[in-house]
C-alpha cells in the first residue's frame, strides 16, 4: 500500500512538472509575425519617396513607433500594386481629413528596385526599399501584396494576406472597408 502511495506521488509529481515545463516552453515561443501581438521586425531600409520628410534615410520601426501604421509589401513592376498604392493614398487623405494619425508605408520588393518612379508619382508617405541583406520580406514572412497593421506599440493587430479570407483588394469597396476599418 506505502509503495502504491509513492508510485502515485512521483506520478503526480512527474505530470505537475511536465505541465510546467510545456507552459513555459509555449511562452519563450517567438509568436509569428503574422500573429496578432507579434512585434514588427526590426528592420532598417532606405526611403527612396523625395516627398518623405525623411528622403534618403535609413531608419525603421522606431521612427514609427507611438502610432498606428500600415505596411504593405508591394512591388513597382506590379500593375496591381500600383492600383493599391494609389488606394492607399486616398485612405490616408481620408484619415488626415478626419484627424486620424496613421502612417502608410511601402516596402518595395527587392526586384523592384530600379522602377522606384513607378510608386514615388502615385503617393507621398514613406516607401522603403528592401534589399537581399535586410530582407525586409522575408523578416515580416510576408510576400508581395500582403498588409500588416500595427498598433501604437508596434504590436500587429491586423494581417491581411493577399488572397486570403478577407477581402483586401483597396480598388475593391469590401476590400477598401475592411483595410479601413482594420
Amino acid at each position: 500500500m506505502n509503495n502504491l502511495t509513492s508510485t502515485r506521488c512521483f506520478i503526480a509529481t512527474l505530470m505537475l512538472s511536465m505541465a510546467c515545463t510545456a507552459s513555459t516552453l509555449a511562452q519563450n515561443q517567438p509568436l509569428s509575425p503574422k500573429q496578432p501581438g507579434a512585434p514588427w521586425p526590426d528592420w532598417e531600409l532606405a526611403d527612396f519617396q523625395p516627398k518623405s520628410p525623411r528622403f534618403n534615410e535609413t531608419y525603421g520601426r522606431s521612427h514609427f513607433h507611438g502610432q498606428v501604421t500600415f505596411v504593405a509589401l508591394l512591388a513597382t513592376w506590379c500593375s496591381y500594386c500600383k492600383t493599391q498604392i494609389e488606394k492607399m493614398e486616398e485612405m490616408r487623405k481620408e484619415f488626415s481629413a478626419n484627424r486620424i494619425e496613421v502612417n502608410f508605408i511601402v516596402v518595395n520588393i527587392d526586384s523592384g528596385a530600379s522602377e522606384q518612379d513607378e510608386f514615388t508619382s502615385r503617393c507621398s508617405f514613406p516607401l522603403f526599399q528592401d534589399t537581399q541583406l535586410v530582407d525586409a520580406f522575408g523578416l515580416h514572412q510576408g510576400g508581395k501584396d500582403d498588409y500588416y497593421i500595427y498598433n501604437e506599440r508596434g504590436e500587429l493587430s491586423d494581417f491581411f494576406p493577399y488572397r486570403g479570407n478577407r477581402e483586401s483588394d483597396l480598388a475593391s469597396p469590401e476590400g477598401y472597408a475592411n483595410v479601413k476599418q482594420a
